[in-house]
């Protein structure tokens, strides 16, 4: 039996979000050629991303995205903002599953 607590969704940069867990694109916080190659690359709004893996030393990270495989530094990847689900913070009761 798995117990889980709640999750909220909340607005959070893509740099932080933690591997492995879907997120969904709300909007680009980057200008200029940065947030063209963004868009070129496949994160619009309304997609979904997902980290993959980090490189050792921690920088870059790979993401999926429409079934392909990139990589971005943290400096890119903080300035597009995700929509997350992330563990609750407050200690409500958790719900079984």
């Amino acid at each position: 039996m798995r117990v889980e607590g709640p999750r909220q969704e909340r607005e959070i940069p893509l740099s932080s979000a933690p591997l492995g867990s879907p997120c969904r694109i709300t909007r680009l916080a980057a200008s200029g050629l940065t947030r063209r190659r963004l868009l070129d690359i496949g994160l619009v709004p309304g997609a979904c991303v997902s980290p993959v893996r980090r490189s050792p030393a921690g920088d870059p990270t790979a993401y999926s995205v429409k079934d392909t495989l990139v990589a971005l530094r943290a400096e890119e990847a903080s300035q597009v903002i995700v929509l997350s689900r992330l563990p609750s913070t407050n200690h409500a009761r958790p719900q079984w599953r």
